[in-house]
């Protein structure tokens, strides 16, 4: 997930709408792949009666247009299948890859909706009820698009991950600067346990790595102090695995000996077997398992 943004609080409302956006997608492609096919069978009925009224060369100078139109028709259907897909695909996604991109789509369903209100307009003064109340529905849906398109990219943060200020990861490094170090992939780590400075007192707890690249290590951490895991090199501990996101969760020790376990992933983060609300801090005791991405990565998050 380099090069994205992370969305700030739950992404289950765009999800949705997502899904719907898809649905619309397959309805509008379908229908048209209709519509061209009973075009096609119409020409070719056509075709035959022409030539038996002979006038032949009248419906084959006639046909080169229709298939230049058609050929327009199709590139038409085809581009605006694309953005709805497009439009589905952004918002499903739990961080956003670019939000020009979004906005530009966005604009598509605002003018789609402008084009709706048109025809809806023109339907009514032709009497028609039933494709006035179409016209208007395109609209409303169009426009509904545009703007969670829009509040999605709002959302959208490169920073939403900030060590405590009396925490500096840059400070914990220059104390434990003779620190023995260990190799994860290639990043060096420093090893925290059982460098602790002496005169330090009050509750401890750990992330101690069951499995995967941090497995046999451990992260101490004091009351209030956080933990993030992910891809990014600015993680306490990073880890080099393609379901890692680029900073997949945030780990804090509470005071009251718990944990706080905010998951900001694509592919999903555990505790006890339980998946854990994308973008939601989460109270969760001490002496689970905590699974990052899959089973390639678990840790055990104790307190001592």
């Amino acid at each position: 997930m380099n090069g994205t943004y992370e969305i700030r609080g739950s992404n289950t409302l765009y999800k949705v709408w997502g899904i719907i956006t898809f649905v619309f997608a397959g309805l509008y492609g379908g229908g048209w792949l209709i519509t061209l096919a009973f075009i096609g069978i119409g020409g070719a009925i056509a075709g035959d009666a022409a030539d038996g009224l002979g006038m032949e060369a009248l419906f084959d100078e006639a046909q080169g247009y229709m298939i230049l139109i058609i050929l327009v028709a199709v590139l038409i259907v085809v581009i605006g299948l694309i953005i709805r897909i497009l439009a589905g695909l952004y918002l499903v996604r739990p961080y956003v890859k670019s939000k020009g991109a979004m906005i530009a789509v966005s604009v598509f369903y605002f003018l789609m909706a402008l084009w709706n209100l048109v025809s809806a307009v023109v339907w009514g003064k032709a009497g028609s009820v039933l494709l006035t109340l179409y016209g208007l529905f395109c609209m409303g849906w169009a426009a509904a698009t545009g703007v969670f398109l829009i509040l999605k990219q709002a959302e959208a943060v490169t920073g939403i991950y900030e060590a405590p200020r009396d925490y500096g990861r840059s400070d914990r490094q220059d104390y434990y600067q003779d620190a023995p170090r260990t190799q994860i992939g290639a990043e060096e780590f420093i090893t925290y346990a059982g460098f602790e400075r002496e005169d330090e007192s009050g509750p401890r707890a750990a992330i101690e790595g069951l499995f995967g690249d941090f497995m046999g290590k451990r992260y101490t951490l004091k009351p209030g102090e956080s933990c993030r895991i992910g891809r990014d090199a600015g993680c306490e501990i990073q880890l080099h695995h393609s379901k890692v996101s680029r900073i997949h969760c945030a780990v804090k020790f509470l005071p009251d000996g718990r944990f706080e376990v905010t998951d900001y992933s694509y592919n999903g983060t555990f505790y006890e077997n339980r998946a854990l609300t994308n973008g939601i801090a989460e109270i969760v005791e001490a002496g689970g398992m905590l699974v990052v991405g899959d089973a390639d990565n678990v840790f055990s998050l104790n307190r001592y």
